[in-house]
């Protein structure tokens, strides 16, 4: 479904380098999922992403300082927008997160998680006016029809084997 949505980094539309690099960003989330869930046994979601967030602010600040790149934004939509994206984008969705990963575990959770691009696809054509185009709706209709039939079986499979255990 992604292949479609994207396209082939071989078909000469799209950055070898950039294709690298989100491969490279995938394999990072690929064994942060599984990292998160296992440091954040035992922690309450809201505590697990606290922490998280200051850890990212403290290391942020240190790359602000090192680099000299702080920028900031000019008047009260600049500050509005930051805000929306801190408490929307990072605190709610990281909470959420975090609260989905102590209920499903870290492989359904990734599994879940690879909706994502497509719902972003979504959201930037009903926010920015991206175009939604065919392949991209396609792309990712797959992609939701095959982590709903993954979930599916694997619920079939946990019922049968439960079936089975008793």
């Amino acid at each position: 479904g992604l292949l479609v949505m994207i396209g082939s980094p071989f078909s000469g539309g799209l950055s070898f380098t950039g294709v690298a690099l989100s491969l490279g960003a995938a394999w990072v989330y690929a064994a942060y999922i599984p990292l998160i869930g296992k440091l954040q046994a035992g922690v309450a979601p809201t505590v697990a992403s606290a922490w998280i967030a200051v850890g990212a602010a403290l290391l942020s600040g240190l790359l602000v300082v090192v680099l000299h790149s702080l920028v900031p934004p000019h008047g009260a939509p600049g500050w509005g927008a930051i805000v929306a994206l801190a408490l929307v984008s990072t605190v709610a969705a990281f909470i959420l997160f975090l609260k989905g990963l102590a209920l499903l575990g870290p492989v359904r959770t990734a599994i879940i998680s690879t909706v994502e691009p497509f719902f972003t696809a979504l959201l930037a054509a009903l926010v920015l006016g991206q175009p939604l185009t065919a392949r991209t709706f396609l792309g990712g209709t797959i992609v939701v029809a095959a982590v709903a039939l993954i979930n599916l079986g694997r619920e079939r499979v946990e019922a049968d084997g439960e079936v089975g255990a008793a």
